[in-house]
């Protein structure tokens, strides 16, 4: 097993399996404007390299209300959503070369349940939308891929907690206020980055990332101290009473 070689000088740093979620707040059915421009970044972090990384949009938490009223205004959000993928440049997002068959079986068979769920798109390899009218995420959520989301309706914002655990890395959120909320709670339950909607995929590498600072543990640190003695008193010149 691997932990045979560690030893002082070398270590095990484990990046775990990933995966990222994103919290919009009521306000934002506020205005048209809010909902498109949530609707854009939404669809910014869910198709940037086609939705291939861990701090990927795949779970979209949304504080529109769980009856038939905030239902309607989640399934409008979603148009707007899949609208914006397709109007995302080309070089940061394309409809998928090899759509996974199993998730495409997923989808389908939500398809017939429509008192359950709605879903936008998906018919060939563009992406999509799955619209849950309840407030739990799909059975399948771990395997979203070649940008396809999950929205999921909330009463209250509060409730985003109960979906996130240790595995959950980045937590887009909109608007921005609304981290400031939330950003002292969900670490509790294990979130590790909170970051503006629409920037997801843009974390710095030297950065901390799942909750560590990996790129500092993989170098060997020397230190060399420089150590003159007007700024910095001489030990051996100390008086015993000093000491003491």
């Amino acid at each position: 097993h691997v932990t045979r070689y560690i030893q002082p000088g070398l270590e095990l740093i484990s990046l775990d399996p990933k995966r990222s979620a994103t919290i919009i707040g009521k306000e934002t059915f506020s205005s048209e404007e809010m909902m498109r421009d949530a609707a854009i970044r939404c669809a910014t972090d869910m198709g940037l390299a086609n939705q291939t990384g861990c701090s990927s949009a795949r779970v979209v938490l949304v504080e529109s209300g769980t009856d038939d009223e905030g239902v309607a205004k989640l399934r409008g959000f979603g148009e707007m959503i899949f609208a914006a993928l397709h109007t995302l440049p080309t070089c940061i997002s394309t409809p998928t070369k090899r759509f996974d068959p199993e998730l495409r079986a997923e989808i389908q068979a939500l398809r017939s349940t429509p008192d359950f769920y709605d879903v936008i798109g998906c018919r060939g390899d563009e992406g999509g939308v799955i619209v849950s009218k309840l407030d739990e995420v799909v059975d399948f959520y771990p395997s979203l891929s070649g940008r396809v989301i999950n929205l999921v309706p909330l009463d209250d914002v509060r409730d985003a907690a109960r979906f996130v655990n240790g595995y959950t890395q980045t937590i887009g959120i909109y608007p921005e206020k609304l981290k400031l909320e939330l950003r002292d709670e969900l670490p509790l339950y294990g979130a590790q980055r909170f970051v503006t909607l629409g920037y997801a995929m843009t974390s710095n590498p030297g950065l901390p990332q799942d909750a560590i600072e990996p790129l500092r543990r993989m170098v060997k640190w020397i230190v060399d101290e420089h150590c003159p003695v007007e700024t910095c008193p001489p030990m051996w010149k100390y008086e015993m009473a000093e000491v003491a």
